[in-house]
């Protein structure tokens, strides 16, 4: 079975940038799959991306898979009510190990490479960062996802200047390091399609 057919019969598919979903069962391309530190395992969600992850090794992909040292210093603050509590670097630093575990664990006998997005944000000054990622990002744009409006809005908790960039810290994975030779995120939840979204845009605004 093709793996455009293997997706879509095992209900993997639900939002996607390809014109064409065929377009996957063709040469190989390299994807990324990542997952922030927040905690010392993955989530029931991650669990299930990752299924869908091996059948695109399985189909002969290349898989970086991502632990997010950078952005988990952030956290994502998608689908949350309030503020996350920072977590120490300690925790951080242990929780990326616990998570490169489970991916050499899921992911054992198939042909993949983790890497550490903090590995290349802890060269990004806040000046360039303000210059190649927020000046494409508008901010009517960022405020009106659904999880910033209920944050601002009445009775809502309010949402810090970090956890509100968190977006263009996530476009970092792609636009720095791994769109040279990946297509992207394959394992984007329907519950947030934002951050993939804007991802395409921002690509599209800085590498005309």
């Amino acid at each position: 079975m093709a793996l455009s057919d293997e997706l879509q019969w095992r209900g993997f598919v639900n939002q996607m940038t390809f014109a064409d979903i065929t377009e996957l069962d063709g040469e190989p391309r390299a994807f990324y799959f990542g997952v922030d530190p927040s905690s010392d395992s993955m989530t029931i969600g991650n669990f299930a991306a990752a299924m869908m992850v091996r059948h695109f090794i399985d189909a002969g992909h290349k898989a970086y898979l991502l632990v997010g040292g950078a952005t988990g210093m952030i956290g994502d603050p998608d689908g949350k009510k309030d503020e996350r509590n920072l977590l120490s670097l300690e925790d951080i630093a242990r929780n990326k190990e616990s998570i490169a575990a489970q991916y050499r664990r899921i992911f054992d006998g198939k042909d993949f490479t983790v890497v550490d997005n903090y590995d290349w944000f802890k060269d990004i000054n806040y000046l360039e960062f303000l210059r190649t990622v927020g000046k494409h990002v508008p901010l009517s744009q960022m405020l009106g996802r659904e999880f910033v409006q209920s944050r601002l809005g009445e009775g809502g908790s309010g949402i810090s200047y970090a956890e509100f960039s968190y977006g263009g810290s996530s476009f970092s994975n792609w636009s720095k390091r791994l769109r040279p030779r990946c297509l992207g995120s394959p394992s984007v939840r329907q519950c947030r399609p934002g951050n993939s979204s804007w991802n395409c845009n921002l690509v599209l605004c800085t590498n005309p």
